[in-house]
């Protein structure tokens, strides 16, 4: 599988990835880094419009997405 990377709608990496993405009934953490419960890493900065699908979109369809979803901007 390919995993990618868009910001405002541009590819700007991605890289292959063979294992499966698990889920184990455990929490989803975004912009921290957790080992076994104990959180570390955590990310100084914003997460802004985190979403996530259940299939994989062409580099068209996230443009459009890009192009077409209002954002606010505070």
């Amino acid at each position: 599988d390919l995993h990618k990377l868009y910001v405002n709608g541009v590819l700007v990496a991605s890289t292959s990835f063979t294992n499966d993405i698990l889920y184990d009934n455990k929490s989803i953490f975004l912009g921290r880094d957790v080992d076994y419960g104990n959180g570390s890493g955590s990310l100084h900065g914003d997460l802004d419009d985190v979403r996530i699908y259940g299939s994989a979109f062409t580099d068209q369809q996230v443009l459009d997405l890009y192009n077409t979803v209002e954002c606010n901007v505070f």
